[in-house]
C-alpha cells in the first residue's frame, strides 16, 4: 500500500537542486536542508516547498510531471522561511520571520519600557514562478516589519492578481486591524476600513470573494466581546458575552452552507471545540468535539477557504473531515502509515493530486504526492 502511494517522495531531507530519488546515505542526514512546508498549485502541476538549511533558506518549485525544478528563490540572510502556499497557478505565497529589537522596528509611540530585547516579526511575500520576481508584502511601507499581525488572504475569487491583507490602522495612537486590497505584483495596498471598526476590533472574517462577513470586538475595560455580521456594508450584532480576559470567539472560517465556524470552550470551560453560528439568528450549534482533547484548528480548503475539517493532538496530530471525499482520502492515506502518522497538507483544486505528510517508525517524516484517482 505504501509503495502505491509513493509516486514521488518529497523527502524531508533535500538537496538544493533536485528531489531525492533514493534515500540519502546516513552521513548526509546531518547536512542536508529540510522541508518545513509544501503546497501544490491549484492546477496540480507544481509543488512549492519551503526549504531551510543551516546557512540559507529558500523556495523551490518542482514540476509534478517531470520531477524537475522549474524555479527557485532564496530568502534574505537572517530570515527564516516558515510556510508556502499558492494564490494562483503562477504565484507562490510565503511567510518569513526575522528577529529584531522592537525599537529597531516600531515607531517610538509603539515601544514601551520593559519590552523584550528581541522579538520575532513576520511578513508575507509572493514569488512569481514565471517572472522570478520576489516581493515582501506590507500594508505600511514606512514600517513594514511593524505590520506584525497581518494576514494574507488568497485566493480571492473574481479578483485575479489581488489579495486581501488584514493590517493595522492608527486611531489616536492606538492601532486596530483593518482591511487592505493588495496588488500581488506591485505590493500596492489600499485601505478598506469596514464600517464600525475601532480600536476594540480584534478579527475579521471574509468570504471567498473577499467580502466582509463578520468581525469580533473586545472592550479591554469590561472584558465584553461582541460578534458582528455584515449585511452588505452594515454591521449587525448577533452575539456578545464577557470572558475572563475579554477573549472573543475565535473566528475559524465559513462552512460551505454559510454558517460561521468558531472555536470556543466547551460547556465545562475545559477544551476548545468547533461550533457553527447562524448568521441570521446567532444560534450556535456544536459541530465537533473530542472528549479530553482540544480542537486546535479548523482545516480550510486552500481555494475556497471554507472549513472542511478539524485537527487536534492526541499522541499525534489527528484530522477529521466533514467532506466525505476528503475523509475517505484521509483514511486511505492513514492506512499507508499503520504505525505512524499521516495528514493531508494540500490538494489541487480538482483534488486529483494531494500532498501528504507522513512518518512511520524512525524515518523522521516526509512529504508524499498521492493521487486518489488511481491510488498511487
Amino acid at each position: 500500500m505504501l509503495k502505491r502511494l509513493l509516486v514521488g517522495a518529497f523527502a524531508l531531507l533535500l538537496t538544493q537542486t533536485a528531489l531525492a530519488q533514493t534515500p540519502p546515505p546516513v552521513e548526509a542526514y546531518g547536512r542536508l536542508p529540510s522541508i518545513s512546508d509544501a503546497a501544490i498549485s491549484p492546477d496540480g502541476r507544481y509543488i512549492a516547498m519551503a526549504v531551510n538549511g543551516e546557512e540559507a533558506s529558500g523556495i523551490q518549485v518542482f514540476s509534478v510531471e517531470t520531477n524537475e525544478e522549474v524555479a527557485s528563490a532564496a530568502v534574505e540572510a537572517g530570515m527564516r522561511l516558515l510556510g508556502v502556499g499558492w494564490s494562483d497557478d503562477q504565484r507562490v505565497t510565503f511567510l518569513v520571520s526575522r528577529t529584531f529589537r522592537p525599537r529597531d522596528v516600531l515607531p517610538d509611540y509603539m515601544t514601551f519600557r520593559g519590552a523584550p530585547r528581541r522579538v520575532d516579526y513576520y511578513r508575507h511575500g509572493v514569488f512569481d514562478v514565471e517572472s522570478r520576481d520576489v516581493r515582501l508584502l506590507s500594508t505600511n511601507e514606512a514600517t513594514p516589519w511593524a505590520d506584525q499581525g497581518s494576514d494574507l488572504i488568497v485566493p480571492i475569487e473574481g479578483d485575479p492578481g489581488f489579495g486581501r491583507m488584514i493590517g493595522a490602522a492608527r486611531n489616536a495612537n492606538r492601532y486596530f486591524p483593518t482591511l487592505f486590497r493588495i496588488d500581488l505584483d506591485t505590493g500596492l495596498a489600499r485601505q478598506q476600513t469596514p464600517r464600525g471598526a475601532s480600536s476594540d476590533t480584534r478579527r475579521y472574517l471574509l468570504d471567498r470573494r473577499g467580502a466582509l462577513v463578520a468581525r469580533t470586538d473586545s472592550d479591554d475595560a469590561s472584558n465584553r466581546w461582541r460578534l458582528f455580521v455584515y449585511d452588505g456594508d452594515e454591521p449587525r450584532l448577533i452575539a456578545e458575552d464577557v470572558s475572563a480576559f475579554g477573549q472573543p470567539l475565535a473566528l475559524a472560517g465559513l462552512f460551505p452552507d454559510g454558517r460561521i465556524a468558531v472555536l470556543d470552550h466547551d460547556e465545562a470551560g475545559e477544551f476548545y471545540s468547533l461550533y457553527a453560528i447562524d448568521r441570521q439568528t446567532g444560534a450556535r450549534s456544536l459541530v465537533f468535539a473530542r472528549e479530553g482533547y482540544e480542537v486546535d484548528a479548523a482545516v480550510r480548503d486552500p481555494w475556497t477557504r471554507e472549513v472542511v475539517g478539524v485537527t487536534w493532538i492526541e499522541n499525534e496530530r489527528m484530522q477529521d473531515y466533514f467532506d466525505p471525499a476528503l475523509q475517505a482520502m484521509y483514511q486511505r492515506v492513514r492506512g499507508a502509515f499503520p504505525n505512524g502518522v499521516a495528514t493531508l497538507v494540500s490538494w489541487s483544486r480538482d483534488r486529483n493530486r494531494v500532498i501528504v505528510y507522513g512518518e512511520s517508525g524512525l524515518d523522521g517524516g516526509g512529504y508524499y504526492l498521492f493521487s486518489p484517482v488511481d491510488g498511487s
